[in-house]
């Protein structure tokens, strides 16, 4: 993640350069046709503008380098006070290799040259001198119509290209199942945002080629639209990239209190989750117990038995080996939960009753000191998140324990969770956990089924009930945001890269738009002259600076939409559309404010009167 949505920040940041030094090469374009007029060969003309401008990379690049260490300064600090979820201690140290700065230093510069020659071969001339000494620009075979509609076509081609490979590489997460993949979601989403870039370019040039019967304000802003193509195109880019990387990011935060009831969910259904210092030795269900703790009434209890202790949750930085057993009857939890994965033992149609198989206890573990020797293998649940990360293991592979008889007996994990309170436990069948630990009596870990109208007023009570048993209970919703908080805590920081990269996208239209009033003076005092009142003038400009915006909007959001389907099936995890939303009508806003300020500074009645003095 960290690498997808970096790379589409250095490409904000890379072409808002490309936009600047074109905006420079416009602006000297009378020079370029002096340098060629005086016989300047194409070769010098490019080292001079590439000179001038790998000094203003080398400015900007060490510039860079102090401001590196700053910004990793400045995430020591978040990750201490603001972002401690993630790592959950404050012994942190920031260490600046010299290396990886000249590291960077060295891409940096490497993108402003190639970038650099880039722009500057596409705006040189080629011409060539006749004997008279006229100069005359080369001209290609075909008429302009001819290469404009093979143009076109090409582009029509391409972007209908990358629109299946998207949707093919979607298709196929759909039909995979189970959690999203973030790699495979960056890849669809990244050629369907090159398919729908194709396409504003293919709309840009058909705008410019179309014409008018009669013309007004509005058909006005339009055309004004494709009056530079390739600078409106660079805008909706800019723009679409950082609204990619927002929304591919706030798409997957997760928020467990909209799914808090759900059978199938995080919480299985369940009110509450609870753990126990001293393990309760009797059945919390039967009648007779519930009168004797003269417990709440409709609460009912699914107990664990437990062995080992360590946790291998996400709240637990350090690699585990032997995460803790938690072991229950498999037909309380009928109908609770989803799997993420599973393997050729687990049972679709029943997955939990899966725990209650025999598997051959006859197989011998590969790396046996011993060969020849043979051990149990039970199957075993776990939470995908703990058999992927917290154990870097997969589906179908074993986890080794000893027994309380000192034999060594294997967990083999068929099937993964998805998101649950049941993060940092391997759960067996107590039938087959009591094969293997005999003495242990007594259930140390819970889940709670009850009213959720009532929730404060049982948390006192089972508190009170059990307060001689060490008892810890939280809401399921509770537990799970803990879990969550780790990974939205990362997904926060680079939603961060992807408000850098929308700020480089507005930083981009500002500058096209004040660029484009500073070319357009003559024209905007030509529109005063004839009585338009400025009010007019600067709806002309907003109008269509705001399609800009909107098209660089939608330019971003449509692909990121797309590409997150595989989060919205019913068997993957819930995404937070209220959240989206939120963001989205947050960088509106945003945009409209710089957009209505910039035009605000740079349209002004007076001095446009002016421009059309000497004209």
């Amino acid at each position: 993640l960290f690498g997808g949505l970096g790379f589409f920040v250095m490409l904000a940041g890379i072409m808002l350069f490309f936009l600047l030094m074109l905006f420079n090469l416009e602006r000297r374009s009378d020079q370029v046709r002096l340098f060629s007029a005086m016989g300047y060969p194409k070769s010098l003309v490019r080292k001079i503008y590439l000179g001038e401008w790998m000094l203003v990379a080398l400015a900007g690049g060490v510039g860079g380098l102090f401001l590196a260490a700053g910004y990793g300064a400045l995430v020591r600090y978040a990750l201490m006070e603001v972002w401690q979820d993630i790592v959950r201690t404050d012994l942190l140290v920031l260490v600046i290799r010299p290396q990886s700065l000249v590291w960077g230093l060295f891409i940096s510069l490497a993108a402003a040259f190639l970038v650099t020659v880039f722009g500057t071969d596409s705006r040189l001339i080629e011409r060539r001198t006749s004997g008279n000494g006229i100069v005359k620009s080369i001209r290609t075979t075909g008429g302009p119509q001819k290469q404009a509609n093979t143009r076109n076509r090409l582009m029509t081609a391409a972007s209908l290209i990358f629109a299946g490979a998207g949707a093919t590489v979607l298709l196929l997460q759909l039909f995979a199942g189970g959690d999203p993949d973030p790699f495979l979601f960056f890849v669809s989403g990244g050629l369907l945002l090159v398919a729908v870039l194709l396409f504003v370019r293919i709309l840009l040039l058909l705008i410019g080629s179309r014409g008018y019967d009669r013309i007004d304000l509005l058909r006005l802003s339009i055309r004004n639209l494709a009056r530079n193509s390739t600078r409106s195109l660079l805008v909706i880019t800019l723009l679409a990239l950082g609204m990619f990387v927002v929304i591919s990011t706030g798409s997957f935060i997760t928020d467990a209190a909209r799914e808090e009831m759900e059978p199938t969910g995080g919480s299985g259904g369940f009110l509450f989750v609870a753990e126990s210092t001293v393990p309760v030795l009797y059945n919390l269900n039967s009648r007779e117990t519930q009168l004797e703790l003269n417990m709440p009434p409709d609460v009912e209890f699914v107990q664990f038995m437990a062995g080992y202790a360590d946790d291998a949750s996400c709240l637990n930085l350090n690699e585990v080996a032997h995460p803790r057993i938690i072991a229950a009857y498999p037909s309380h939890l009928e109908g609770r939960f989803s799997f993420a994965r599973g393997s050729e033992w687990l049972d679709s149609n029943n997955p939990w009753q899966s725990l209650n198989k025999q598997l051959s206890a006859d197989r011998e573990r590969p790396d046996a000191d011993l060969p020849g020797r043979s051990i149990d293998i039970i199957p075993a649940i776990a939470d995908q998140t703990v058999i992927q990360w917290g154990l870097n293991k997969r589906v179908g592979d074993t986890l080794f324990y000893t027994n309380e008889r000192g034999r060594e007996m294997g967990l083999l994990l068929i099937g993964g969770l998805a998101n649950s309170v049941f993060q940092g436990n391997v759960l067996i069948s107590e039938e087959h956990f009591l094969s293997h630990f005999p003495s242990t009596s007594g259930s140390s870990f819970f889940l709670v089924d009850a009213s959720h109208d009532r929730l404060e007023a049982l948390q006192e009570e089972l508190a009170f009930i059990f307060s001689d048993h060490g008892w810890e209970m939280t809401t399921t919703a509770q537990r799970l945001n803990e879990f969550n908080s780790v990974e939205n805590t990362y997904l926060a920081i680079f939603m961060m890269l992807g408000a850098l990269g929308v700020l480089l996208g507005v930083a981009g239209l500002a500058v096209v738009m004040a660029r484009s009033v500073t070319e357009r003076r003559a024209e905007l005092a030509l529109y005063a002259s004839l009585g338009y009142r400025k009010s007019q003038i600067t709806l002309v400009i907003f109008r269509e600076y705001l399609v800009l915006l909107a098209g660089g909007l939608v330019a971003g959001v449509l692909p990121a939409l797309i590409a997150i389907i595989p989060s919205l099936m019913p068997d993957a995890r819930q995404i937070n559309l209220g959240f989206l939303a939120w963001i989205i009508i947050a960088i509106v806003i945003h945009g409209l404010f710089w957009l209505a300020t910039t035009l605000v500074f740079m349209v002004k009645t007076g001095s446009l009167a002016t421009a059309l003095r000497n004209d």
